[in-house]
């Protein structure tokens, strides 16, 4: 529905454009929901690679939708935790029903060279009418098995047993 709300992706700025200057650290904190999506993307992954940037991909990559070059080219980019503090990338699991997506793209990352300790995954919780506690878990513990960090989000902050969920995982 990100279409519907936001439009199509379009590419509005080079990196140059975007990076203030010296003395500024070459520290890029892209807010991109679909980074992958503009058809310039290949050109920004050259500029951001080419400038010695570090790169902060914080809205997230779709796992369900990368592929074997846009893999490689996140691996080939020091890309970098919100604090650029430890190599990060942010994607989602927010459904159940996604699970063989999820991971065929974490598979594709891990075989370009991005290791599954490196993703922090959003993990949607309580918002599907049909959700147990049983999934929940089953996602949880899926992604941890495979060194991923979960990152519960509480659709229904009245739901206090998710908000102690998520306060334990975090």
């Amino acid at each position: 529905i990100v279409p519907d709300k936001e439009g199509f992706p379009k590419s509005l700025n080079t990196i140059a454009e975007i990076w203030r200057g010296e003395p500024r650290p070459k520290h890029l904190h892209l807010l991109d929901n679909d980074f992958f999506g503009g058809p310039l993307w290949r050109d920004r992954i050259r500029e951001i690679t080419d400038g010695g940037f570090k790169v902060c991909f914080s809205q997230g990559i779709n796992t369900r939708l990368i592929n074997q070059e846009a893999a490689e080219a996140l691996a080939s980019v020091n890309y970098q935790s919100t604090k650029f503090k430890e190599h990060r990338l942010y994607t989602a699991w927010d459904n159940f029903g996604d699970g063989e997506v999820f991971f065929r793209g974490v598979d594709v990352l891990e075989k370009a060279g991005v290791p599954p300790k490196h993703l922090m995954a959003y993990m949607l919780i309580g918002c599907d009418p049909t959700e147990t506690w049983e999934r929940i878990w089953i996602r949880f513990n899926r992604m941890v098995e495979r060194g991923i960090s979960p990152y519960p989000m509480v659709f229904d902050k009245s739901r206090r047993d998710l908000v102690c969920f998520q306060r334990w995982v975090i």
